[in-house]
């Protein structure tokens, strides 16, 4: 599991048999943004990558994501089921990612404050964008599990 705050970010995992959680909260170096400005935005949601992945990418308000990773341990430090930042994607530019989850097992969908939503893949690449549609600031996306119904040209 995974949880966030406006500054950090918590992993949490629980085995059989155990009566609490391990807790994570792995550190962030102010050297892995690229300006101090971008350091200080709050952290706004966190959500693990499907297929077999150990990511999980934490949104901000300056419109970027944190992608997590499994840590490789050097020399005996740490331990390889922690997790650690691997690099910082801008995804939305000064638009706060205030909706960030997955679907369909294949895309990453963020809902912005200036009410954009776009996917991306899990390599973080754009793949489809809604700017156009007059929205205020997404606050919740949800899909239907009804089965798309492809467009038609004619009329029934």
């Amino acid at each position: 599991m995974v949880t966030n705050g406006k500054d950090r970010v918590y992993f949490h995992s629980w085995s059989p048999g155990k009566r609490s959680f391990d807790t994570y909260a792995p550190a962030i170096d102010a050297q892995a943004f690229k300006t101090p400005n971008q350091y200080r935005n709050a952290f706004t949601k966190s959500v693990y990558i499907p297929n077999g992945t150990e990511q999980a990418v934490t949104g901000t308000e300056a419109g970027d994501i944190i992608v997590w990773d499994q840590s490789v341990m050097v020399s005996g430090i740490g331990d390889n089921k922690q997790k650690r930042l691997i690099k910082i994607v801008e995804l939305a530019k000064e638009q706060a990612l205030n909706v960030l989850m997955t679907v369909d097992d294949k895309y990453l969908v963020c809902g912005t404050s200036e009410g954009k939503i776009k996917f991306y893949d899990f390599k973080y690449w754009l793949v489809s964008w809604f700017e156009d549609l007059n929205l205020n600031k997404i606050k919740s996306i949800s899909f239907s599990n009804k089965a798309a119904i492809n467009a038609s040209h004619k009329s029934q």
